[in-house]
């Protein structure tokens, strides 16, 4: 894409350094977003396809039990 912005974008009194450097931005811009193109259907199909649901919380770890005790009332599910 770098070699293709040049040469649409060369001409007499152009000057070479901001060209290259506007071809430079150009071409991680295009990358960037094709990246982004290739991830976001990764994503969606990883969302979908792992439908795993919520763990089962062992009775006696959930709510001010938890925060009260800490980890103590986990021991007997840990062993």
């Amino acid at each position: 894409m770098t070699a293709t912005y040049l040469t649409a974008h060369a001409g007499p009194g152009v000057d070479k350094r901001l060209l290259q450097a506007e071809a430079t931005v150009h071409g991680f811009t295009v990358a960037t977003w094709w990246a982004f193109g290739a991830l976001l259907p990764a994503a969606l199909i990883a969302g979908i396809a792992v439908n795993a649901g919520r763990a089962p919380t062992p009775p006696g770890c959930g709510g001010a039990d938890a925060r009260a005790g800490g980890l103590a009332g986990l021991r007997p599910y840990l062993m």
